[in-house]
C-alpha cells in the first residue's frame, strides 16, 4: 500500500506540475506493465463529457478524460459550477490488484481505492471531511456504463454509525464538437425546459415514482427513444387539455416513458410483442416502487393499446388515450390546428428528435427480424415486409383441423 501511494504521488506530480517529476528522476509509472486488460477496465471514461444529473438533466460539470503515462492511468480535467477546476488521476496497481483515484480540487483532496470488475464496474471508497462538515465521513463512488454505453456514476456518503445516503447520480453525455450543435442527453436543463413548456400549460410530473421511472428509462434507452417518450407525453397532454379531458399525470407519464421500451434489445423477451414487453416492464417497475396494482394495470393496458387506435384506447382510460394520441402525433406529425407550431418548436428544442425517423425505423426493423411473428397490430405490416418468408400460421387450416365433425 505504501509503495502504491508513493507511486501514485509520483504520477500525480509528473502529471500536474509544469516540470515533469519523471524527468527529475522519479520512478516511471509501470510502463511495461500496462498492456494487459486489467489496466484498461476504465477506458470507457475517455472522452469529452457534459456531465448531467441523471434524474433532472441539469448540467453538473464538464469533464475531459484523457489517457496519460502511455495508457497506465486516466486523468479527469473537471470544470465545475462557477468555473471551479478540479482533476483526478485513476489507475490500476499491479502490486495489490487494486484501483486508486487521487482527486484534487480547491479545498478538497482525497484518495479513493477499491476494485473494478471485468465489466468495468468501479467501486471506490475513501474517508474524508466533506466541505461544510466537521467529522470525517465515508464516501463511496460507483462508476459503470448505462445501456447505451455512456459512463454513469453514483455517489454515496455515510457517517460512522449511519447508513449510506445517495448524494449524486450522474450521466456522462458526449459533448458535440460544434458548440452550436444540439446538446446531448436531451440538452438544456430541466428548469429551462419546464420554463419553455409552461406556456403550453403542461409540466413533467415530479412525483417520486415519476422521477424514478424517468431515471430508470433514461439509463436503459438510447437518447432518441427517451426523447420520443417524453414528447409523446407532452403532445398527448396538450391534446387532452384542449379537449378538457382529465387524466392522472403521473400514471400517464410513466406509461409514456415505458411504451417503447420493448424495442430495446436488453429489455425484450424472446417472443412477445414490443408493446407487451414494455407493459410488463412498466408493471413490474410500478409495483416495485410504491405504485398500486390499479395504477400498474392502467399503465399496462395503456402501453399495450397505444398503437391500436382511439377506439380501443378510449375504452381503457384517459391515460391510454393520451398515450395513443401523443405517440401518433410524434410519429405521424402534429396537427397544427391542435398544437401551434411555436409550441411544437419548443418541445423539439427541449427534447430533440435526434434522427428519430432513421433510428426508430432501424429499431423497429431489428425487432421484427428478431421476433417476426410477435406483432398483431401497427408494426405487423413492417414485420411481414422485413421477414416475408416466416411461417405465420394459417387461420383456415386452424379452423379446419379442429376435432369436430363440422
Amino acid at each position: 500500500m505504501t509503495r502504491t501511494l508513493a507511486l501514485m504521488s509520483a504520477v500525480t506530480l509528473a502529471t500536474l506540475l509544469p516540470t515533469s517529476a519523471a524527468a527529475q528522476g522519479a520512478p516511471a509509472f509501470g510502463q511495461s506493465r500496462c498492456a494487459t486488460a486489467d489496466y484498461h477496465l476504465m477506458d470507457y471514461m475517455l472522452g469529452d463529457w457534459d456531465v448531467v444529473d441523471t434524474n433532472t438533466g441539469d448540467h453538473f460539470l464538464f469533464n475531459k478524460v484523457v489517457s496519460i503515462d502511455d495508457g497506465c492511468a486516466i486523468r479527469e480535467n473537471l470544470v465545475m459550477q462557477k468555473n471551479v477546476p478540479g482533476t483526478s488521476i485513476t489507475f490500476f496497481s499491479g502490486e495489490d490488484a487494486r484501483w486508486y483515484s487521487y482527486y484534487h480540487a480547491p479545498h478538497v483532496h482525497a484518495v479513493l481505492e477499491g476494485t473494478t470488475s471485468p465489466a468495468g464496474v468501479s467501486d471506490l471508497v475513501t474517508t474524508m471531511v466533506l466541505p461544510g462538515k466537521r467529522e470525517p465521513q465515508q464516501v463511496r463512488q460507483l462508476t459503470d456504463r448505462d445501456a447505451t454505453g455512456r459512463p454513469h456514476q453514483t455517489g454515496y456518503v455515510k457517517a460512522a454509525a449511519g447508513k449510506w445516503k445517495k448524494m449524486w447520480d450522474l450521466t456522462f453525455c458526449a459533448r458535440p464538437r460544434d458548440s452550436k450543435a444540439a446538446p446531448p442527453c436531451g440538452g438544456t436543463s430541466m428548469a429551462t425546459r419546464a420554463q419553455d413548456l409552461a406556456t403550453a400549460g403542461v409540466e413533467i410530473p415530479r412525483t417520486s415514482l415519476a422521477v424514478k421511472a424517468q431515471s430508470y428509462v433514461r439509463s436503459v434507452e438510447p437518447d432518441f427513444l427517451f426523447n420520443h417518450s417524453v414528447r409523446t407525453y407532452l403532445f398527448g397532454a396538450m391534446r387532452l387539455k384542449a379537449r378538457n379531458i382529465t387524466y392522472d399525470p403521473e400514471t400517464a407519464y410513466v406509461a409514456a416513458l415505458f411504451h417503447d421500451l420493448g424495442l430495446v434489445r436488453g429489455m425484450a423477451s424472446p417472443n412477445a410483442s414490443f408493446e407487451i414487453d414494455g407493459a410488463n416492464k412498466a408493471e413490474q417497475f410500478v409495483m416495485a416502487n410504491g405504485g398500486s396494482a390499479d395504477q400498474a394495470r392502467v399503465i399496462w393496458n395503456a402501453i399495450v393499446t397505444h398503437d391500436m387506435g382511439g377506439i380501443y384506447q378510449k375504452h381503457q382510460s384517459p391515460e391510454a388515450l393520451l398515450l395513443g394520441i401523443g405517440a401518433g402525433s410524434d410519429v405521424d406529425g402534429v396537427d397544427p390546428k391542435a398544437i401551434s407550431p411555436d409550441i411544437v418548436a419548443k418541445v423539439l428544442a427541449a427534447y430533440p428528435r435526434l434522427r428519430f425517423k432513421r433510428q426508430f425505423t432501424a429499431a423497429a426493423v431489428d425487432h421484427c427480424r428478431r421476433k417476426p411473428t410477435s406483432q398483431i397490430g401497427w408494426l405487423d405490416p413492417l414485420c411481414r415486409k422485413a421477414v416475408p418468408d416466416v411461417d405465420r400460421g394459417d387461420v383456415e387450416n386452424e379452423i379446419g383441423s379442429a376435432p369436430f365433425a363440422e
